[in-house]
């Protein structure tokens, strides 16, 4: 089991605890490069043509219904992969942004296998 723990800091929320680096992956994303374009991120997950794609940090690849997410500064780029199914990365994306619009102080994601929780904390 992978717990993230996310907090609020100026109206970002900001990755402060992970224990493994490919969870960091996903926790890098969603605090710098998801809240940048997030409808861009969404739209891309169904574009056949568009198999890759890059933010700040991170590097996103699909291939068939894995979604891979990569560190764009590696020295060897699949060094570091955090992968998951495509329908439960859109899940959880959708799921994120519905949770930052209520502004909770702390957001905690748990991943098991292919099931990913969300909640928020005051």
């Amino acid at each position: 089991m992978e717990k993230l723990i996310f907090e609020l800091e100026n109206a970002s929320y900001i990755l402060k605890k992970c224990k493994t680096i490919n969870g960091e992956l996903l926790g890098f994303f969603l605090s710098t490069d998801f809240p940048i374009n997030p409808i861009f991120y969404i739209d891309w997950l169904d574009d056949f043509e568009q198999t890759e794609t890059g933010g700040n940090l991170t590097f996103l690849e699909k291939e068939n219904s894995t979604i891979m997410i990569l560190d764009q500064y590696a020295e060897d780029i699949y060094e570091k992969v955090f992968e998951l199914k495509k329908t439960t990365f859109k899940r959880l994306l959708r799921n994120w942004l519905l949770l930052i619009k209520q502004k909770p102080k702390s957001i905690i994601i748990t991943i098991e296998g292919d099931d990913i929780k969300l909640e928020g904390k005051n």
